[in-house]
């Protein structure tokens, strides 16, 4: 938690978090830590992420990317909002993100959190689905194919709420919706 708030839009501790190895550390909290611990990691990843590509490619160098997709697939509510944050900011200007995002099979896992019921798991899927589609037609189309995947599949559980059908999203994050994480930067787990 501590390592979040250091991290909050301050270069300097983010940069001195990854040179002592909180990186590593943070990935590996969140595949062997406790829910909460997981939660808290994915934050602190969420964190240094933003607006700082040595952290971003760092965390995609030890392998955290297919962590967080596994997050977002079997965590706690939090832990699947936080860890989809956590993509979306890996993925901001980072086209080499993006790419290992969509090639570790990430659309899918997002689409079907974009189609979750818990309003700030559902923002945060968009987000991320929104970043990745920014400026790629390829990518566009891809989450369409999958939204309709997931609608086919799931004819009486798809939400309405299609992340490319319903959103525009700044690179700052910022959800318009009341109840989800209204500025993922300084999201706290409670």
């Amino acid at each position: 938690k501590d390592l979040s708030k250091l991290a909050t839009n301050n270069t300097a501790n983010q940069d001195a978090i990854r040179e002592a190895g909180g990186i590593q550390t943070l990935v590996t909290m969140c595949v062997s830590g406790t829910d909460k611990v997981k939660e808290q990691a994915a934050v602190a990843l969420m964190n240094l992420a933003n607006d700082n590509t040595a952290n971003q490619n760092q965390i995609r160098e030890v392998g955290g990317i297919p962590i967080l997709l596994d997050m977002c697939k079997s965590s706690t509510d939090f832990g699947k909002s936080y860890a989809a944050l956590a993509l979306f900011y890996l993925a901001n200007n980072n086209p080499e993100n993006k790419d290992i995002i969509i090639r570790a099979g990430g659309i899918p896992v997002l689409v079907e959190l974009n189609n979750s019921t818990i309003s700030k798991v559902n923002e945060s899927a968009k987000l991320a689905l929104d970043i990745l589609a920014e400026d790629n037609t390829e990518n566009k189309a891809a989450i369409i194919a999958a939204q309709e995947a997931f609608a086919n599949a799931n004819p009486t559980g798809s939400n309405t709420n299609s992340a490319l059908a319903t959103t525009t999203t700044t690179t700052s994050g910022s959800v318009s919706d009341s109840d989800s994480v209204s500025d993922p930067v300084s999201a706290s787990v409670p």
